[in-house]
């Protein structure tokens, strides 16, 4: 005797009506980087890619956005330097 799927429930005569679960508002990534350069502003790009699972040149963009829009600031060099994230009426 061959197996029978049963159709879907949502398909069944006199089921409920299927619902559809909204998903988690997800954070955009220039967030993610605040609030990660909040907790550890001595975080580099690198570890922000890895962190967020992003590519690093994704981490650049976004970072280089939040510089330019005065939400976030490189203090120091390269090596050794920090990230200050400021808000915006901060200027």
């Amino acid at each position: 005797m061959p197996l029978v799927s049963q159709p879907p429930l949502h398909s069944r005569p006199g089921a409920p009506a299927a619902t559809v679960e909204a998903e988690p508002i997800s954070v955009k990534t220039p967030v993610k980087i605040l609030q990660l350069l909040k907790e550890k502003p001595d975080l580099t790009l690198s570890e922000l890619a890895v962190l967020l699972g992003k590519s690093v040149s994704a981490i650049e963009r976004a970072s280089a956005k939040l510089v330019k829009a005065g939400e976030l600031r490189r203090v120091g060099p390269d090596k050794g330097g920090h990230w200050e994230v400021r808000r915006k009426s901060e200027g």
